[in-house]
């Protein structure tokens, strides 16, 4: 269940402005990059095994992203971070 449905089952507002975190001027073009393909996951027969690089590849030259392999970095980051995430509620091993 969501922050904002747990809230909701309380009538309550969620403290949105307080619970998330800033984002850091350092991760912005990840974030809009992010923003592009955060549903473009390659999936197996396990599960899902990452993001699809080539989308990343794709968005940042069309937003013109300047330091491609900073961004690239934190996008793989990220989508590692996830998919452990992923395969940890859905109980599958990770390699």
């Amino acid at each position: 269940m969501s922050c904002r449905a747990l809230y909701e089952r309380k009538q309550q507002e969620p403290p949105c402005e307080e619970c998330i975190p800033k984002l850091d001027h350092i991760n912005h073009d990840a974030a809009r990059v992010w923003g592009f393909v955060q549903d473009q996951w390659i999936v197996s027969m396990g599960g899902v095994v990452g993001v699809n690089l080539c989308a990343v590849v794709d968005v940042m030259e069309i937003l013109d992203v300047e330091d491609r392999q900073d961004c690239l970095e934190r996008i793989v980051y990220l989508s590692r971070e996830l998919v452990a995430e992923m395969h940890e509620r859905a109980k599958v091993p990770t390699k």
